[in-house]
């Protein structure tokens, strides 16, 4: 397997270091075109705009020859990245999750590390090491030359060292450890050994690879990089992170968001069942005393401004399908399910017409829907719809829990909100979007409004028919189902939630329309889905008309969809 270190990072699971290519000027950085060494601890970015809120990079990596830069050919796989130049080559493999190896062999090729902030000697008594301080990335990190040669080069003009260089022993080759230092270093007893080192962590990739989704053979390769951009966004449990966790991506999309998660978790969930609880649970590790849980979360901090809807229920409920729960796992999801859900009904129904509302877009998770393009406060169906099958998630935990009582309860609840949501969010067969509180319908053709597909047969025959002829008639594309419809005087190429094929969206529909009996066509919207990632990768979306990956060219969610799919709909039933 080979990839683009521009699209799809270089790490490991476990680490908070992670090795790219960027375009010169990145984000208007200012920075030149090269492969970087990065940290990816609280890094975020801004959807919608250039703005990150730290540089994405601590060094530049860069061969050279007599202090002159040298042009290189470029190759990663998931154990190795080689920079080969006409002198030798530059290649690096981790040792750990928080040690890059860097090596180099040939006949005068040196590396350098450019512009890490400071660089400066540290230790004594022969244990004398450089520590390379990345103030703007928060971070450090502490460099052994274990081959070769270091040194610190001072521009004239600058009164700290901000390159750092390598160069070869007699032998032609150098080899450095460059550990993320969270405190303190210790001097080190251990030596490296590079190849021993590769060989480990292309083992550890393919002990991952085998508890992944299967693909039919035509994806197989394209299953091997969408389990490595997942193994590789794995983060250790470090800060706030009370489990490992898996990030949305190591580009720039470093947090962990309060649905996404939810797709990592079921991919995971088959044959990973250990670390697809910790995907699911992680968001609630986080849950505030009034059952809310944060729009995001990183190892350094929570956002609370927004929140994400409520897929939980719903996730759970197909978890429990293909991995056996403990009772202190039924107890604690039961806790924390029942207090996320009564967070919506007790703080997110305004007006008090039992039908809960978005406070913004982004709490949708659509976050530039047309649904939202008058009023940030809305009351559409699909949210109806996963609290339904939330409330019927409880029902069903609480009868394995011995709660009859509750458990009859929630099942009340959910047949209440599915009456409301069938008279209040539909005009006839027509789903609505509509202002909390003056029920003022915004019109729109947002795929939003067709989420509620997922009740299956809870919903009306005549309802079911009308909103599949829509999916055909407005958003089906080569590719799957578009975000806005064609048509639309507001469909975008690349309009985030206006356009574009998503990941989720096209999960939630496929198994929307199976559930409605629409069996061959949401095989075929799967199908659809799963050619354009083989060929396109595993970008954040997808132009609708076109397949051309958008945005973050390596999200866990699309990969995650795209092995569910392979496996769920492309080989299950296709063999039953």
């Amino acid at each position: 397997m080979n990839f683009d270190i521009e699209q799809v990072p270089f790490s490991i699971k476990g680490s908070y270091i992670a090795v790219s290519r960027f375009k010169a000027d990145f984000c208007n950085l200012g920075n030149p075109e090269g492969v970087f060494l990065r940290s990816i601890h609280g890094l975020t970015y801004i959807p919608n705009s250039t703005m990150l809120n730290r540089p994405p990079f601590c060094a530049r990596i860069v061969p050279a020859a007599g202090g002159h830069e040298l042009s290189y050919a470029l190759y990663a796989d998931e154990a190795e990245v080689r920079m080969v130049t006409e002198h030798g080559e530059v290649h690096m493999c981790f040792a750990d999750e928080d040690t890059l190896l860097l090596g180099g062999s040939g006949s005068g090729v040196d590396l350098e590390l450019i512009d890490g902030n400071y660089a400066y000697t540290v230790g004594a008594c022969g244990q004398r090491h450089i520590m390379m301080n990345c103030g703007p990335n928060g971070r450090r990190f502490l460099i052994r030359c274990e081959e070769g040669a270091v040194t610190l080069v001072r521009q004239r003009a600058e009164p700290c060292c901000r390159t750092i260089r390598f160069r070869a022993d007699e032998g032609g080759t150098f080899l450095a450890a460059i550990e993320d230092v969270a405190e303190e270093w210790k001097p080190a007893a251990r030596t490296f050994c590079y190849e021993e080192s590769r060989a480990a962590r292309r083992r550890d990739f393919d002990n991952f690879l085998e508890t992944v989704p299967m693909t039919p053979p035509e994806y197989e390769e394209a299953r091997r990089l969408a389990a490595y951009v997942n193994w590789s966004c794995i983060v250790k449990k470090a800060g706030l992170l009370k489990r490992d966790g898996m990030l949305m991506a190591k580009n720039w999309m470093c947090n962990i968001w309060s649905w996404d998660h939810c797709f990592n978790a079921l991919a995971l969930s088959r044959r990973n069942p250990a670390l697809a609880w910790d995907q699911f649970m992680l968001p609630f590790d986080f849950q505030g005393e009034s059952g809310r849980i944060p729009d995001c979360v990183s190892d350094t901090y929570a956002i609370w401004t927004f929140c994400k809807p409520p897929v939980h229920g719903w996730t759970l409920s197909k978890m429990m399908k293909v991995m056996e729960l403990t009772v202190p796992q039924l107890s604690e999801a039961y806790e924390k399910l029942s207090k996320w859900t009564d967070w919506w009904l007790i703080w997110r129904d305004g007006d008090g017409d039992g039908i809960c509302e978005y406070h913004h877009g982004c709490d949708s998770g659509w976050d530039n829907s047309t649904a939202f393009r008058k009023h940030p406060v809305m009351e559409t169906p699909d949210l109806a719809a996963f609290l339904i099958l939330q409330m019927e998630t409880l029902h069903q935990l609480a009868l394995k829990l011995g709660l009859p009582d509750e458990s009859a309860g929630w099942k009340d609840k959910a047949d209440h909100m599915l009456e409301a949501m069938l008279r209040h969010c539909f005009d006839g067969v027509r789903p609505r979007a509509l202002v909390s509180g003056t029920h003022e319908e915004v019109a729109c053709d947002s795929l939003l409004l067709y989420l509620p597909l997922l009740l299956g047969e809870k919903l009306p025959a005549g309802i079911r028919k009308s909103m599949v002829a829509a999916l055909k008639d407005k958003f089906l594309t080569p590719y799957g189902l578009a975000t806005e419809a064609i048509e639309s005087i507001y469909y975008e190429p690349d309009g985030y939630w206006r356009g574009p094929v998503w990941a989720p969206s096209t999960l939630l529909l496929v198994e929307g329309l199976d559930r409605c009996g629409e069996h061959a066509l949401a095989a075929e919207i799967a199908k659809r889905y799963c050619n354009m990632a083989a060929d396109s990768g595993f970008a954040e979306n997808f132009d609708a008309l076109t397949g051309e990956g958008l945005r973050d060219k390596a999200y866990t969610w699309t990969s995650s969809v795209f092995l569910i799919l392979a496996e769920e709909y492309l080989i299950t039933l296709a063999d039953e």
